[in-house]
């Protein structure tokens, strides 16, 4: 019995042209590039972002007005004369951390010569009207409208 392998059958060289050249790559890549930098230049993230600030420049208000409620009824149902940089001490006992304004506005904080109304606000950047104001007080206040129109 005389078996002979063929080895010249068996062992093919095979050619693998399945995979990508290194310049089709490249050219994919610099496509998908400039698709990123048209569509950031289309979204205007710095729109977004401004948007972003002014919704937490909002909820910050409305955890300071929060704040200034509780301190009206737990103080002898005044409000704190001071500025809003000053506000940060009467208020510790009913905020965990004394809210900042995002972007580089700071917030306004005024008060009636009676202590019975007061009034936040903040500078927008995006939105429409372009100051945001939180107003509170005494029944009286608030249906005089005189304080805070």
């Amino acid at each position: 019995m005389n078996t002979r392998l063929n080895l010249n059958t068996s062992f093919k060289k095979t050619s693998f042209n399945h995979g990508f050249t290194l310049v089709e790559l490249l050219v994919v890549i610099v496509i998908l590039g400039i698709l990123a930098t048209l569509t950031l230049s289309v979204l205007n993230p710095s729109y977004f972002f401004g948007r972003g600030r002014d919704t937490r420049r909002q909820s910050d208000l409305q955890s300071v007005r929060g704040a200034l409620e509780q301190y009206y009824l737990d103080n002898g149902r005044v409000y704190p004369n001071v500025a809003y940089s000053s506000l940060q001490t009467p208020l510790s006992p009913y905020l965990d951390s004394f809210p900042t304004d995002p972007g580089s506005t700071a917030y306004t904080y005024s008060v009636s010569a009676n202590q019975k109304c007061f009034q936040l606000s903040a500078t927008m950047e995006r939105s429409t009207p372009s100051t945001f104001r939180v107003c509170g007080g005494s029944l009286a206040c608030q249906n005089a409208n005189s304080f805070c129109p």
